[in-house]
């Protein structure tokens, strides 16, 4: 451990010795960020306890001298233009102003001009206002944050109102991540763009809405779904992110292991039966339904039609329908009249209350093979759920043909092995991996006493191991 080092300040702040000791952190760089990914301080915080250690000022942008040509330089010639803002250079030195004293890109910026890197500290909200991230760039600015959140692999942006700001977070392999923070003014005017661009009624505050836009980044195509909720602080945003350039998943590149994919298969080659993917929000349900559509139009000619509300991806050779709550068009109206258009398989997005349930249980009876997806925690409360929307016991004993429930597990990070890195932001986990549980009902001419669930699945079971299968 180094003596005199910021690092070893920080050990004698009551805030934050416990957990630093517990990192295993010993360089002043990863201490700097691992204080910061673990949400022990703001950056702002942070900043002051380093500038007084070391005896630097903080300053304010008008107070610095700006070289226009330098700066745009640099911006044109680092990975990450948004952290630094170049001031000059002499013979000796280039002198930046960051927020960051241990900026990953010095090596690089002293590599490209020849000269030394001298820091000059300015607080991070007036680098944000001097980069562009002001009331009249607001169309900037949410470009810039998509940016960001999409190079860090963030699933969903939040953006979350208080009492005299707006903090954005991201969620990143299901780990929720600070990004930045706005005042309530570039706030304001950044929520009303989105709501804009998400056709939303912008002048509707007190009622949620749920609407959607496409950007470009970096010369791909991403869907954005954006969801507004009335809060006490006005209202909050969560923008889903959708990759359009990701291939579309298949049932051998989802992660379960060989016999759960079989089985999978197996069901979508079937004429009839009901098929459930089960599990919490963000646990991958989705992508498994589209992997079985996949499968299901590339086996045999079949008419496959799909009702999601919303439509996340594109699937060549299914006829996908968007329900819509302003039109009245609902699941049950839409799955009614899918019912009339000759189909073979269906895809119900989920299935969310008693009249949607019957409906798809009694096409599956009919001859159609039904696909859907419902938010429950494991195969015993998929059972219990759909008896408690009142579908009849006998039907569900017949037509069922498989209830797939997954979620997804973090893995650990393979360049710390667990420990904690820049790489995974300090938390020790990188990426996700599906785990799953499956139930098949493959004699669907035996009527099963589905009052006692637990006791046929315990009768049922074949095979226990990493993941779960039931037959």
């Amino acid at each position: 451990m180094q003596s005199h080092s910021f690092h070893s300040h920080l050990l004698t702040h009551a805030t934050f010795s416990d957990q630093i000791v517990m990192s295993k952190v010993s360089s002043d760089a990863d201490c700097w960020t691992h204080v910061l990914a673990k949400g022990y301080c703001s950056q702002k915080a942070l900043l002051v306890l380093y500038a007084n250690y070391k005896k630097q000022s903080i300053h304010t942008i008008n107070s610095l001298s700006i070289d226009p040509d330098f700066n745009k330089l640099c911006v044109s010639k680092l990975a990450d233009p948004e952290s630094i803002i170049g001031l000059y250079q002499t013979d000796s030195i280039c002198c930046i102003a960051s927020s960051d004293p241990f900026l990953n890109d010095i090596k690089h910026i002293e590599k490209i001009f020849k000269r030394k890197v001298e820091i000059k500290l300015v607080f991070p909200e007036d680098l944000i206002k001097f980069k562009g991230y002001k009331v009249e760039n607001s169309e900037t600015l949410l470009t810039k944050i998509l940016k960001m959140a999409i190079q860090k692999g963030a699933s969903d942006i939040h953006l979350l109102n208080s009492r005299d700001k707006l903090t954005l977070w991201i969620r990143v392999d299901g780990i929720l991540l600070d990004l930045l923070t706005l005042n309530k003014e570039d706030a304001e005017h950044l929520k009303k763009l989105i709501k804009l661009k998400a056709n939303l009624d912008i002048s509707e505050h007190s009622l949620p809405q749920d609407g959607g836009l496409s950007v470009s980044v970096n010369n791909k195509e991403w869907d954005i779904r954006v969801s507004t909720l009335p809060t006490y602080f006005d209202e909050d945003i969560v923008l889903r992110i959708f990759n359009n350039n990701k291939q579309l998943s298949t049932l051998n590149t989802l992660g379960f292991e060989h016999n759960i994919t079989h089985e999978i298969r197996s069901i979508c080659q079937m004429k009839s039966g009901l098929f459930l993917v089960t599990g919490p929000t963000g646990s991958g349900k989705t992508s498994t339904l589209y992997a079985c559509l996949n499968e299901c139009v590339s086996s045999t000619k079949r008419v496959v039609v799909s009702l999601e509300d919303p439509i996340e991806r594109q699937i060549p050779n299914v006829r996908q329908s968007q329900v819509n709550s302003k039109t009245n068009y609902t699941f049950q109206k839409g799955l009614r009249a899918i019912l009339r258009q000759d189909p073979d398989i269906i895809m119900i997005g989920e299935i969310r209350d008693q009249e949607t349930a019957i409906i798809a249980l009694e096409a599956a009876y009919t001859g159609h093979l039904v696909l859907s997806s419902l938010h429950t925690s494991d195969v015993q409360s998929t059972w219990r759920r759909l008896l408690h929307f009142g579908c009849d016991p006998f039907l569900l004993s017949y037509c069922v043909r498989g209830i797939l429930s997954q979620s997804l597990k973090p893995e650990k990070c393979i360049s710390c092995r667990g420990l904690g890195c820049q790489k995974c932001h300090f938390k020790g986990l990188s990426g996700r991996t599906p785990q799953a549980e499956l139930l098949t009902m493959k004699d669907h001419n035996k009527v099963y006493d589905l009052s006692k669930i637990d006791d046929l699945i315990s009768d049922q079971q074949l095979m226990t191991s990493k993941d779960k299968i039931w037959a």
